[in-house]
Order: C-alpha cells, then structure tokens, then sequence
C-alpha cells in the first residue's frame, strides 16, 4: 500500500483531493515499478483514449479522465461499499478492480 500510496499522492488532483487523473495515476505506478501487468495498465490507456474525446486543460498533468483515488485506507473504508455492486469490483485483484488502484 505504502509504494501505491505514493503513486496515489503524486497524481494530479483536483477541487476534491481524491479525485485524480487516471493517466497520470498509471504513470505513477509505472514508475514505482508496481508488479502490474503491462498489458493491463495498456488497456486501461487504450480505454481512456477511446473515452476521452477533448482535454482543454490548465493542469499539467491532467489528460481529460478523473477518478475516484483515496489516499488513505480510512477513506477507502468509509467509502468503498458504494462500488461493491459494480462489475470492476467483483473481479479478482490480478484483473481491473477497485482494488487494483489501492
């Protein structure tokens, strides 16, 4: 958690501290050298390319897609069981998943 945590406080954020850009996340586990799949964390961008249609930004690293990103586990607890009925979620933690960004 502590090598992901600190990927998760290097991402671009926004009005709402928890909420980050994805792209920019990724990159920050890419750069932890995190044991997740090349192929998944390719997916993942290849998705967010297909999605995002226009990014006009004043961030730096903003690249047009924000996601829920908890920086502490006592956030993540307090909040997590609203995406306990989502099908990411369901999934084993080697495949895409809440869990999979914590």
């Amino acid at each position: 958690m502590q090598v992901a945590g600190g990927a998760i406080d290097r991402t671009q954020a926004f009005q709402l501290s928890d909420y980050k850009d994805l792209t920019d996340y990724l990159t920050g586990i890419e750069q932890a050298n995190l044991r997740v799949d090349g192929h998944t964390l390719a997916d993942v961008r290849s998705a967010i390319r297909q999605l995002v249609i226009s990014n006009d930004s004043s961030y730096e690293h903003a690249y047009g897609l924000s996601v829920w990103l908890p920086s502490t586990l006592t956030e993540y607890a307090a909040h997590s069981q609203r995406y306990g009925g989502l099908v990411f979620d369901k999934k084993p933690v080697g495949e895409i998943s809440s869990k999979w960004f914590l």
